[in-house]
């Protein structure tokens, strides 16, 4: 992992978490050092099979409430969710 990270007032995940491995210990990691956190994020909940998400490259399967639940494991309280065109727009604040 990066090292030393410098405090900032927000970290924005964008096209990216549904291709990582681990997602509550990276939201944890950068949530150490920001005080908010945008994520966006393609759920599940609309989608009749995942093969389409496998061919390209998604390993994460969450639904919108496991992904909300997930955010809560990370000790982040969400401030605005909103979810548009199968794409969910998250602002967290770390508690």
């Amino acid at each position: 992992m990066i090292k030393n990270l410098i405090p900032v007032n927000y970290t924005f995940f964008s096209g990216v978490l549904e291709y990582v491995n681990d997602l509550e210990y990276v939201i944890k990691y950068f949530k150490s050092n920001s005080q908010y956190i945008l994520l966006s994020y393609n759920p599940t909940d609309s989608v009749s099979c995942l093969m389409k998400r496998k061919e390209l490259g998604w390993i994460n399967h969450l639904n919108k409430n496991e992904f909300l639940d997930l955010i809560k494991r990370c000790n982040l309280s969400v401030v605005i969710n909103e979810f548009k065109f199968n794409q969910m727009i998250v602002l967290a604040k770390a508690n």
